[in-house]
C-alpha cells in the first residue's frame, strides 16, 4: 500500500504547485493590467482636465474611473479567477495540459468517492506529470513578461507625475493626490497683450491671449461696444496662443477673455482722434560689403532686408505731429518731427515687428497698424558655362571661346575661370565682378599652349570650370574639357592597312583623352571635396 498511497501524494503536490504557479500568473497578469489601465485613464484624465482648465467635475470623474477601474480588475482579473482555481484547479490544469485528458478529474472525483481504483488512476496520471512539469506548464516567461510590462507602465506613470512635457506632470500629480493636497492644482490664468490701450480712430488692434496653468482647445473673447451688449467671438489658435483683431475702431470698446471657466481681467481700448498717418517711405542703406547702392521703397511698409542693413523712416501724416514714436518689437524710439512730417531710422538685426505710435497724456496710442520685419539670407551664387559645352573637339590651332554667366541676388565679389593642360598646374583667370548679374567670355587660344615648339598634340585635354564668390559662399561648376584632335584623319588605302591590328589614330587619340579626363575628374573632385 505503500506505492500507491505516495502516488496520490505526488499527485497532489503536483496539483498544489500548478495551483501556485496559477496564482503567480493571475497576479502578474493583474498586475499588468492595473498598471496599464490605470495609466490610460490618467492620460485621457489629464488631457481632458488641461482642456478644461481643470474643472472639479472632470477631475473628479477621472478618479471616479480609476476606483471603479480597480474594483472591476479586482473582481474580473483577481477575486473570480483565484475563486475558480480553488473550486476546480484540476479542470484549469487539464485546459492549460490537455495530454491529461479528464485524468485529474477521475483522479478527484475517485478520491472523494473512496474508489479503490484511485491509487491506480494517481499513478497513470503522474506519467503525463512527468512529462509536464510545472516550469512546462507554465513557463518562466509567462511570469516574467507581466512583471516586466508592468513596470514599464510604472516608469511611465512616475515619469509623467515627475518630469511629464508641460502641465502633464502637474495634471498627473493633481489627479492622484490633489484631493488631499489642493495646493497641487496649477495656477491656472490667461495674460492678455495688449491689455489696456489708447488707440486712434480707425485703427486695428490685435489681441493675443496666452494660457497658463491649462490648454484648453477653444477660446472667446467677450467684447462690449460703447455701451452696448457684451458679444462672444471665437478666438483663432496661434503659435503665440489664440488670437483676434478688433479692425477700425470707432468708438470704446471693453473686452475679456474665457476659456474653460477660466477669464482674463477686463479690458478697455479707448479712442483717440490723433493725427493718420498717410504715406511712409522707407530708405535702404545695405550693409558696405554689398556694394549697392542705397533703395527707396514707396510706399513703405513691411521690411525684408539683410542682417545690418539700415531702415530710414519717413512718415507723413495728414496734421502737425509731435511726441511720436518708433516702437519696434517692445522698444520705443523718438521720431524727429517737423511738421506732418516723422522721421526715424533702425538697423535689422532681427526678424520683428514695427509700429508708430504718439505719446498722449503718458499713455501710448497707435498711429499705424504692425508691419513686419524679415531678415534674408544672403543666397549662394549661381553660375554656369553656357559655351561651348562639356566634351568639345577642336585642332590645335583653333580658338574656342568660354560662356561663362553668372549671378547672385546681392552682387558677386568675383567670377574666376580655372583651366588646366593634360591635369598640369592650374591657371586662373579673373573675369568681371561687383555685379548681381554677369556675361563674359574667354578666349583659349589652343595655339599659345603646350610646348612653345610642339604646341598642343592631337589626344591633349583642356579641363577648365567656373567658379563664382559673393560675400559668404563660394561655387564652382562642373568639369569642362576641350579634346585636341588632328588635323585631318584620313588615311590612304595603304595607310589603312598598315594601321590594321593596331587600331585606328582616332580611337587611340580617343582613349588618350579619355584617361586623361578620368584622372582630371578625380583629381578635381578630391580637391572640391577637401575645401568643402
Amino acid at each position: 500500500m505503500t506505492a500507491p498511497n505516495n502516488s496520490s501524494r505526488r499527485l497532489e503536490q503536483y496539483i498544489q504547485a500548478l495551483s501556485a504557479r496559477f496564482r503567480r500568473l493571475n497576479y502578474a497578469v493583474w498586475v499588468a493590467a492595473l498598471v496599464f489601465t490605470l495609466l490610460t485613464i490618467t492620460a485621457l484624465g489629464v488631457y481632458l482636465a488641461m482642456r478644461q482648465g481643470f474643472t472639479a467635475w472632470i477631475v473628479n470623474a477621472s478618479r471616479v474611473v480609476l476606483l471603479l477601474a480597480v474594483i472591476a480588475l479586482v473582481f474580473w482579473l483577481l477575486i473570480k479567477p483565484l475563486r475558480k482555481l480553488r473550486r476546480n484547479a484540476a479542470s484549469l490544469i487539464e485546459q492549460r495540459v490537455p495530454e491529461f485528458s479528464g485524468r485529474l478529474d477521475a483522479f478527484n472525483k475517485a478520491r472523494e468517492q473512496s474508489n479503490p481504483l484511485t491509487e491506480l488512476l494517481a499513478e497513470d496520471t503522474l506519467h503525463v506529470a512527468e512529462r509536464f512539469p510545472v516550469e512546462r506548464a507554465i513557463k518562466p516567461r509567462e511570469l516574467r513578461v507581466p512583471l516586466v510590462l508592468a513596470m514599464i507602465g510604472i516608469i511611465v506613470l512616475l515619469w509623467l507625475a515627475i518630469a511629464g512635457p508641460g502641465l502633464w506632470s502637474y495634471g498627473t500629480r493633481y489627479l492622484w493626490a490633489g484631493w488631499v493636497m489642493p495646493n497641487l492644482k496649477p495656477a491656472q490664468s490667461i495674460q492678455v497683450r495688449p491689455g489696456n490701450l489708447a488707440v486712434r480712430r480707425g485703427g486695428n488692434v490685435p489681441v493675443i491671449a496666452h494660457m497658463q496653468g491649462f490648454a484648453p482647445a477653444n477660446a472667446s473673447v467677450y467684447v462690449q461696444l460703447g455701451d452696448g451688449q457684451w458679444q462672444q467671438v471665437a478666438m483663432i489658435r496661434g503659435d503665440e496662443g489664440f488670437t483676434f483683431t478688433f479692425f477700425s475702431i470707432r468708438e470704446a470698446v471693453k473686452y475679456y477673455v474665457a476659456a474653460a471657466g477660466v477669464r482674463s481681467p477686463a479690458y478697455s481700448i479707448s479712442v483717440v482722434d490723433l493725427p493718420s498717418i498717410k504715406n511712409m517711405k522707407l530708405t535702404y542703406t545695405f550693409p558696405k560689403w554689398t556694394g549697392r547702392k542705397p533703395e527707396v521703397q514707396d510706399p513703405g511698409g513691411d521690411v525684408s532686408a539683410l542682417k545690418d542693413t539700415r531702415i530710414a523712416i519717413e512718415a507723413a501724416a495728414d496734421t502737425p505731429l509731435s511726441a511720436v514714436e518708433l516702437v519696434l518689437d517692445d522698444q520705443s524710439k523718438p521720431m524727429t518731427t517737423e511738421g506732418a512730417m516723422a522721421k526715424s531710422d533702425f538697423t535689422v538685426q532681427k526678424s520683428g515687428r514695427y509700429f508708430l505710435a504718439a505719446r498722449v497724456g503718458g499713455e501710448q496710442v497707435r498711429l499705424s497698424d504692425d508691419y513686419f520685419i524679415r531678415v534674408v539670407d544672403d543666397a549662394k551664387p549661381e553660375i554656369k558655362l553656357a559655351r561651348p559645352g562639356r566634351d568639345y573637339s577642336a585642332s590645335s590651332i583653333e580658338e574656342v571661346t568660354a560662356f561663362v554667366e553668372a549671378s547672385d541676388d546681392i552682387g558677386l565679389d568675383s567670377i574666376e575661370l580655372h583651366y588646366a593642360v593634360n591635369g598640369a598646374e592650374w591657371r586662373t583667370v579673373q573675369l568681371d565682378q561687383g555685379k548681381q548679374k554677369i556675361s563674359d567670355d574667354h578666349l583659349f587660344a589652343l595655339e599659345s599652349f603646350g610646348d612653345k615648339q610642339a604646341g598642343l598634340k592631337p589626344g591633349d585635354v583642356i579641363s577648365y570650370y567656373g567658379v563664382a564668390k559673393d560675400h559668404s559662399s563660394t561655387v564652382r561648376t562642373d568639369m569642362y574639357f576641350i579634346d585636341v584632335r588632328p588635323f585631318d584623319l584620313r588615311l590612304t588605302q595603304s595607310q589603312r592597312s598598315a594601321s590594321q591590328g593596331q587600331g585606328q589614330p582616332g580611337e587611340q587619340q580617343g582613349e588618350i583623352s579619355r584617361r586623361q579626363r578620368e584622372i582630371v575628374v578625380s583629381t578635381w573632385n578630391l580637391i572640391r571635396e577637401q575645401e568643402e
